[in-house]
């Protein structure tokens, strides 16, 4: 109990230092994923020491199976709501492996596009060498696992690891995804009985599919869900990571924003309904990102305006994209039925770090007045005011 509380307190001292840090955020997060890993293996190891103590005395054997199969519980009544899916498999990988030694394991899921399994996860050396044929091939034993629901031996496509297991995954009934583990040896899970792998999914199973719901909560935060854009609060996570790398590189580096509006957007609400205005949105929405580069950001805000991190941008890209965003307008016709048509039209403004701020919300405060301002003027326009005039 004392070593827990102190891996407790422990752990929160160090996530409170590392939130007062001034690292970026992506440092921040990837210390933030391995110190979660770190202290859930100091968990488990400690709970099943505690276990081992009131069992009897100590032994030098490695842990049995029964024991590990019991980790793999501990690990999901802890983390069950706070691990995502990459974290959760490397912890199960770390733990299965002691029981069955692999080389490489995968995380299979069905694709966006329905047509087969995609590789969401990896483990060990050489696993990423390994192409998305193990789950796209219909023949391939993770596509057989789904399919028939069942434990599935034999030979992977890998050439490098071609002794396979691939185990189902099942939740509320139904398979959602295929444990596989692959190995160089041809007799590496000659010794493993299917009574193994099947313990091992059903102790997995819980925690993997827990972790998936932790991805796509934390994806739902951060995604606008009438455009499927990212939101602002990911618009200032990305920006926030640009402005760092362009501060520590002031002299090569730079970033421009840009703040969106749509024209007469509340008279398209008001006159067609909010059904149709979404719709509207959605359609401007590809619009204007089709004129954006493939590395801009492009997230919608709330209500009808639309953000845009432009990395490496100067002012004057900054401006002529800007420029180019509204000629992309001029005839632009939205359909909103079969006999009716509105203008698509919108506002813009930008702003470059350091001439225009050098924090992410003085940023957006001069994009949004230069936006402002050139609402005043007819047809729509950039208008480009200096510092003194902004800030």
């Amino acid at each position: 109990m004392i070593v827990l509380s102190g891996l407790s307190l422990a752990g929160i001292v160090g996530s409170f230092y590392l939130a007062q840090s001034d690292l970026e955020m992506s440092i921040k997060t990837g210390i933030l994923s391995v110190m979660v890993v770190f202290f859930g293996a100091a968990f488990i190891a400690t709970l099943m020491r505690a276990r081992s103590q009131a069992a009897g005395p100590a032994v030098s054997e490695p842990l049995t199976t029964d024991a590990d199969l019991l980790a793999l519980d501990d690990a999901h009544a802890l983390f069950r709501n706070t691990l995502g899916s990459g974290d959760a498999f490397r912890l199960v990988c770390s733990r299965v492996n002691r029981m069955i030694p692999f080389d490489t394991a995968l995380l299979l899921t069905p694709d966006d596009e329905g047509d087969g399994l995609s590789i969401a996860r990896r483990f060990g050396v050489g696993a990423e060498n390994i192409s998305n044929r193990e789950g796209k091939a219909a023949e391939s034993l993770a596509s057989r696992a789904f399919r028939e629901g069942k434990l599935i031996r034999g030979r992977a496509t890998s050439l490098e690891f071609p002794n396979a297991v691939a185990v189902p995954l099942v939740n509320a009934g139904g398979v959602f995804a295929v444990f596989q583990m692959m190995a160089a040896s041809e007799d590496a899970f000659a010794v493993n009985s299917d009574q193994t792998f099947k313990s091992v999914a059903e102790r997995t199973a819980p925690l993997i599919r827990a972790s998936m719901s932790v991805d796509q909560s934390m994806s739902s935060s951060y995604t606008d869900l009438i455009t499927n854009l990212p939101n602002e609060r990911a618009f200032f996570l990305i920006l926030d990571n640009q402005l760092a790398e362009a501060s520590r590189n002031r002299s090569d580096r730079t970033v421009s924003v840009l703040a969106v509006d749509v024209k007469n957007f509340d008279e398209i609400n008001s006159k067609y309904g909010h059904v149709i205005g979404d719709r509207f949105l959605n359609n401007l929405a590809g619009r204007i990102k089709d004129q954006l580069r493939q590395m801009d950001f492009f997230a919608r805000s709330a209500g009808d305006e639309f953000l845009a991190i432009l990395p490496t941008a100067s002012a004057e890209v900054a401006l002529d994209i800007a420029g180019r965003l509204s000629s992309s307008m001029i005839g632009y016709r939205i359909m909103i039925n079969e006999t009716e048509s509105v203008d698509a039209d919108i506002y813009v403004g930008y702003a470059t770090y350091d001439a225009d701020g050098d924090t992410s919300s003085k940023l957006l405060a001069s994009a949004r007045t230069r936006r402002d301002q050139s609402k005043g003027s007819e047809p729509p326009r950039v208008v480009w005011f200096s510092r003194e005039y902004v800030n």
